[in-house]
């Protein structure tokens, strides 16, 4: 998933970079509509800010993946990792791990899970547990449908105010699985005594 995010950051700023210059190789409508009717010049301007825009908003929604890129990096590929920009936890089992020939034979042939599921965990328990980390860390596109469902339900052009911490907080509540203990916390309130 980290892949694809890079992947399509990479191709959209590619693409603005582009059309900046009025090159529409890439859009492709857009291009024939350029080449069948030159007379009529596209607006690339607005198409450009459209971009710069959907750029800036990308940025803003996955910033966390970019904070996280070294360590994200160190999943996917352990064995071509920097050991010196590495956390010091990780270094001494780094140096270990990429001067095994056999665990870098078996890491080729097998999925991410199956490799790091098959560490010995006497040898390499930080980086079992960052193996783990990682891997929990996109959850099932079923999640990600479910709060992308509800933030539409909650960000409505009537709320179009809420910041994104408050958007935050309000995701937490509406797709948690906790039930308050209503009578519990009621019973704890001491009510307020008259004058």
């Amino acid at each position: 998933m980290y892949s694809h995010i890079k992947a399509f950051e990479v191709k959209l700023a590619l693409l603005l970079e582009q059309v900046k210059k009025h090159n529409f190789i890439h859009l492709h409508a857009t291009h024939n509509l350029s080449a069948e009717n030159p007379a009529v010049p596209f607006p690339a301007e607005k198409c450009v800010e459209a971009l710069e825009m959907l750029k800036a908003q990308y940025g803003v929604r996955f910033r966390e993946l970019h904070v996280n890129a070294k360590e994200i990096r160190l999943f996917q590929n352990p064995f071509v990792a920097d050991i010196d920009e590495a956390q010091p936890s990780y270094q001494f089992e780094l140096a270990e791990l990429q001067n095994c020939d056999v665990l870098k034979d078996a890491f080729k042939p097998n999925s991410l899970i199956d490799f790091y599921a098959a560490l010995p965990n006497d040898t390499y328990p930080n980086i079992k547990k960052h193996a783990m980390k990682m891997s929990t860390l996109f959850g099932s596109t079923y999640i990600c449908e479910q709060t992308f469902s509800r933030m539409k339900l909650l960000k409505t052009p009537m709320r179009s105010r809420l910041t994104d911490e408050h958007l935050h907080h309000c995701l937490r509540l509406a797709v948690t699985r906790m039930e308050p203990d209503i009578q519990l916390l009621t019973s704890q309130m001491q009510g307020h005594s008259s004058h």
